[in-house]
């Protein structure tokens, strides 16, 4: 049994904490949890923050003290490392294998792709002209070298406005001009990079967009976690419907309407949902328990008339927001 106790960010552990006293469903479903577990029970948790911040009478505090008490500690360090790019080189080959998280892995990644010798898997939803930059010029060595270079992204209609539109197919064009297989996947969001089957780099970076300093890549050699990241993404894309790409509003002579399209349309309606953008605001779609989250890492204002969270369109993007969007 693994229980993840993580429900919340920030100072708040979360809206599932907020129970206490036998009765509450906070007790009763770790007890549900907990009473599962017949031969071994897995607990991940960051153990200060959860006694800093639980009530002192919190059912769940007890748990804390009990299992530090009576189970094994293990800290996460020991079981998957943070290290330096610079460390890469003089890594052993055992040390290599082990998975590993990288902070602002980029000269890590490209210590890997240097090191390709037959194929490059690059996932990136998104992408930013100094970064594709940089990825063109490093990408166009590997395809002269005969690597095969494969980039996955969103096509140019998913973007929010015709100049994203056509900004997203101009980087599409450098990277094919440098040898890169282009391929459009509709709604992704993985971040992934597959080198020669085997070394796989997962997390939350969109290698050719801008991205913040909190970013962080986490790095496998393992072909079966290859394929199945593979399938797993591919399965996903066949399961999700497309969204609608973007379009120009019909002129007004035009007897046939414009298509509604959710999440990008920006001509006013009456309806306010979770990914229009309108007069400048972005849409989101907040929890009550994560508010505070939204205003303090996005700026998010509440629209009371709509009903709904906004931040502003121009300075919060799309995957800055992804997780309060469909």
């Amino acid at each position: 049994m693994l229980l993840d106790t993580v429900a919340g960010a920030g100072k708040d552990p979360g809206f599932f904490y907020s129970g206490t006293g036998l009765s509450s469903q906070t007790c009763r479903l770790l007890n549900v949890a907990l009473s599962r577990a017949q031969d071994h029970l897995v607990v991940v948790a960051d153990v200060a923050f959860l006694r800093k911040h639980l009530a002192p009478h919190s059912e769940a505090l007890a748990m804390v003290d009990h299992l530090e008490a009576h189970a094994q500690t293990i800290s996460a360090d020991q079981l998957i490392p943070i290290l330096d790019a610079g460390q890469l080189a003089n890594l052993s080959e055992e040390e290599l294998a082990r998975p590993a998280f990288f902070e602002h892995s980029e000269v890590a990644v490209e210590w890997d792709v240097e090191r390709a010798r037959r194929s490059i898997e690059l996932y990136s939803a998104f992408m930013d002209r100094e970064p594709v930059r940089r990825w063109a010029r490093m990408l166009g060595l590997r395809t002269a070298a005969g690597i095969q270079v494969t980039v996955f992204t969103r096509p140019p209609e998913e973007q929010q406005d015709p100049s994203r539109a056509v900004r997203h197919q101009e980087f599409v064009q450098q990277l094919e001009a440098v040898g890169c297989q282009v391929e459009f996947r509709d709604r992704m969001h993985e971040k992934v990079l597959i080198l020669d089957g085997s070394v796989l780099w997962h997390g939350s970076k969109n290698l050719l967009a801008s991205i913040g300093p909190t970013d962080l890549m986490m790095r496998y050699i393992d072909p079966a976690s290859c394929d199945r990241v593979r399938r797993l993404m591919e399965r996903t894309r066949m399961e999700r419907p497309a969204r609608a790409p973007w379009r120009p509003a019909e002129p007004a002579e035009s007897a046939a309407p414009a298509p509604e399209v959710p999440a990008q349309r920006t001509e006013p309606t009456g309806k306010v949902y979770p990914g229009l953008v309108r007069d400048g605001r972005l849409y989101l779609k907040v929890p009550y328990e994560q508010k505070d989250d939204a205003k303090r890492l996005l700026r998010a204002q509440w629209d009371k008339a709509a009903g709904h969270w906004w931040v502003d369109a121009a300075r919060v993007t799309r995957e800055q927001a992804a997780r309060w969007l469909p």
